[in-house]
C-alpha cells in the first residue's frame, strides 16, 4: 500500500513547553486547575482563543494511566452531554512532576464544576490548592493519534486540520529541541506556525516526530518546515 492511502491510529505523546495560569471560581473549590495562557504561542493569528476554554489541566493526588483516564471519559459521558475530551498528562513544574487530566475541547467554563463533580464521583482525588502560578512548565500528554501518512515520514491529523507531524532522524531531548526549533526560527521566513515534540508507538519501534500546527497546513508547507529542522540537527 502506497503511503498516500495509509490511514494510522498511533498511541504516543506529545512534549510542549506551555505557559500555565492557576484558574480560580472555574471548578471545585479548593483544587487546583491550570490553564494554558496561548495553546499555540507560535502561532500568530488564532482566532476566538477566549471565546471558550482553553485547554486545562487537573493535577491529581494518584498517578493514573492512559487507560484509567479514557475509562474515566466513557463512564462520564454515560451521564454528561457536554463536549469533551480527557487525556492523561504530567506537568513539570521546577522539577516537580505533577500527574494531570487533561480538559480540551470544553464549551464554556461553566461545564467545569460538572466534569470534575463526576471524577469525583468516579473516585478522583484532586490536589488541593497551593500557591497560584503564571509561569512556563513543561508538559507531556498522551493521547491516540489518527494521522494519514501523505508521504513516507509525514503524516496529517484526521481530526484536527491544523495539525501534521513529521519524522525526525533520531530522537531529541527537550533541550535539544528547543534549540533546533530556535535556529529554524530564526532563519525562517515563511508563515507562522506551533511545533512541539512527538511520538509514535510503531508495532516494532517508537517514531520520533514534530507536530506543527499552523492554519496554512498543506504538505508543501510542511516539507519546508521538515527540511529546516533537518538542516539545524547535528
Amino acid at each position: 500500500m502506497s503511503a498516500s492511502n495509509c490511514l494510522h491510529e498511533f498511541t504516543g505523546s506529545i512534549i510542549k513547553e506551555e505557559t500555565i495560569k492557576t484558574l480560580t471560581k472555574k471548578g471545585i473549590p479548593k483544587t487546583v486547575i491550570y490553564e494554558i495562557e496561548d495553546a499555540y504561542p507560535g502561532y500568530y493569528g488564532l482566532e476566538d482563543q477566549e471565546m471558550r476554554p482553553n485547554f486545562i489541566y487537573i493535577p491529581t493526588k494518584e498517578n493514573y494511566s492512559y487507560e484509567d483516564i479514557k475509562r474515566l471519559e466513557k463512564q462520564i459521558k454515560l451521564y454528561c452531554n457536554e463536549t469533551f475530551d480527557l487525556s492523561l498528562a504530567s506537568i513539570d513544574i521546577l522539577n516537580d512532576m505533577q500527574s494531570s487530566i487533561r480538559i480540551k475541547y470544553l464549551q464554556n467554563y461553566d461545564h467545569l464544576i460538572d466534569i470534575q463533580m463526576f471524577m469525583k464521583e468516579e473516585g478522583v482525588n484532586f490536589l488541593k490548592n497551593g500557591k497560584k502560578i503564571n509561569r512556563k512548565v513543561l508538559i507531556k500528554t498522551s493521547k491516540v493519534f489518527l494521522v494519514k501518512e501523505t508521504e513516507k515520514g509525514i503524516y496529517f491529523d484526521q481530526e484536527e486540520s491544523e495539525i501534521a507531524y513529521f519524522e525526525l532522524p533520531k530522537r531529541l531531548k527537550w533541550k535539544e529541541f528547543e534549540n533546533v526549533a530556535l535556529d529554524v526560527k530564526n532563519n525562517w521566513d515563511g508563515i507562522g506556525y506551533d511545533a512541539a515534540l512527538a511520538h509514535f508507538n510503531r508495532h516494532n519501534e517508537i517514531v520520533d516526530l514534530v507536530r506543527i500546527y499552523t492554519k496554512e497546513n498543506d504538505f508543501k508547507l510542511l516539507n519546508k518546515i521538515k527540511e529546516s529542522y533537518l538542516r539545524f540537527i547535528k
